[in-house]
């Protein structure tokens, strides 16, 4: 029996190694990254192509290696994970691997120790570089300027999206008379400045039609949303029909149970729902005024529309767009506005 055990050993061995022998050695060499999300599958890895030219032809394709591929080409299994880190403007070289590799959990060994540095390189072929330490206060010598790092500040929109998003930045003057900048708002999304003003951007495909539909006077349709803090994050809800509710990781119970649209408060008349909430055996009742905000509010309400100033930027290219202005939801007038401005 034990000789019987060894043979099978031996026999499973040379296949192995004859595979491994017609994997390697019966094709060029290939050097590729695969990127896996948590849970999902993946079995194509890939290359920046090598045969770009005419004078550098690409092999024949194969069953299991392609070669100049475009991105939309490429049968990812996860097209919306690999659509983050593929750069659309290249080819790209591919095997499919002849498994699928899972990735069913994750552990960090050791936090990482992430320095943050900036790169200043004045004008000029041999210019020196410098690095500069991403720590406020810190200050730099570069060519006849001494730069500063005066603040780090959050940013948002330079996460790398191949199919590009439109997005811009802007400043906002309070009725404090001061300033909130690089304000970032994304197409199709609000940016809310304050209680009272909400600014939303709106993408077309010419400054025809930009301008046509910001002189049309029609305000932006944006349906009302209330949310619900869970612990760290909130859980937000788009139906306004009383009854509608969640349960939260602590057993409470919170209900929609009114929508009033001219509640009266300390402010005058203005938008508003009750919450009914139940927990422990205990029930109480809340009443939420739209745009409050407070960030750290229990229970959110949203809706641009009950906001006393809107601003809406119509635009079709970079640097220039038509803004239309709305005074308790009443269209006040365009108005032209370039970059800098």
């Amino acid at each position: 029996m034990r000789s019987t055990r060894v043979a099978w050993f031996l026999l499973l061995a040379g296949i192995v190694f004859l595979t491994g022998h017609l994997l390697f050695n019966g094709a060029p060499a290939f050097q590729g990254e695969l990127r896996v999300g948590k849970t999902e599958n993946a079995s194509i890895a890939v290359h920046p192509t090598d045969y770009s030219s005419a004078s550098h032809p690409a092999p024949a394709d194969t069953d299991s290696r392609r070669y100049a591929v475009q991105l939309s080409d490429i049968p990812f299994a996860e097209p919306a994970l690999a659509e983050q880190w593929i750069d659309p403007r290249l080819r790209y070289d591919i095997v499919v691997l002849p498994f699928h590799l899972r990735l069913t959990q994750t552990a960090i060994l050791s936090p990482a120790n992430i320095a943050s540095y900036l790169e200043v390189r004045p004008p000029g072929a041999k210019a020196k570089t410098t690095k500069v330490a991403l720590t406020p206060g810190q200050a730099a010598h570069v060519g006849a300027e001494d730069l500063r790092v005066d603040c780090i500040r959050p940013w948002g929109g330079l996460l790398r999206l191949p199919a590009g998003r439109p997005a811009a930045s802007v400043a906002v003057r309070t009725p404090e008379n001061t300033w909130l900048e690089n304000l970032i708002i994304e197409k199709d999304s609000w940016l809310y400045a304050g209680a009272d003003l909400a600014i939303r951007l709106v993408w077309h495909d010419s400054d025809q039609a930009a301008r046509a539909a910001a002189e049309s006077g029609a305000p932006p349709s944006e349906p009302p949303r209330w949310g619900v803090m869970d612990g760290g994050a909130i859980n937000w809800l788009d139906s306004m029909t009383p009854g509608t509710g969640l349960q939260l990781n602590s057993g409470a119970k919170v209900t929609l149970a009114q929508v009033d649209p001219s509640h009266a408060t300390e402010k005058g008349r203005q938008f508003a729902i009750l919450l009914q909430i139940d927990q422990a055996g205990e029930r109480k009742q809340e009443w939420v005024i739209a745009n409050n905000p407070d960030e750290n509010a229990p229970y959110r309400l949203e809706y641009s529309a009950a906001r006393d100033t809107l601003f809406v930027l119509h635009a079709a290219r970079d640097g220039f767009c038509v803004v239309s202005a709305y005074h308790h939801y009443r269209f006040a007038g365009s108005d032209d506005m370039s970059e800098g401005e």
